[in-house]
């Protein structure tokens, strides 16, 4: 089981790599006179706060949905739920200052579980 799930790691780990890499290059262009550290900032900036907890929260409907629409989607869930809970968190009164570290990570830890529920609902096949 343990082979799977790292297995499973390293199919989506490059997939993320590749997914870094392309925007880096498109931010790289975009804004060709800014340099290069401004490009790579942006793009972990947007890896971190959209891509990586949209991959993980459409991690289950990986035999549903292909690899390119789980990120695509993903994604545009992720900045919907960052941005409605970033509104409903501020009014509770949670610092706005960490919203960008703290948002991401519930994302990820709610895409994780909900993933292995549902692997264990399946019987444990990945």
């Amino acid at each position: 089981m343990k082979s799977a799930h790292s297995e499973l790691v390293r199919e989506e780990g490059k997939a993320l790599g590749i997914v870094a890499g392309v925007l880096f290059v498109v931010l790289l262009v975009a804004f060709y006179k800014s340099g290069v550290i401004v490009a790579l900032r942006m793009a972990l900036a947007l890896l971190w706060l959209f891509v990586v907890p949209g991959m993980l929260l459409l991690l289950f409907l990986r035999e549903k949905l292909q690899r390119m629409e789980r990120i695509l989607i993903g994604s545009l869930l992720s900045a919907g739920v960052l941005g409605i809970a970033s509104y409903y968190v501020g009014l509770i009164g949670f610092n706005v200052n960490y919203h960008y570290l703290v948002l991401p990570l519930v994302l990820d830890g709610a895409g994780i579980i909900v993933f292995l529920w549902h692997s264990k609902k399946k019987g444990g096949e990945l």
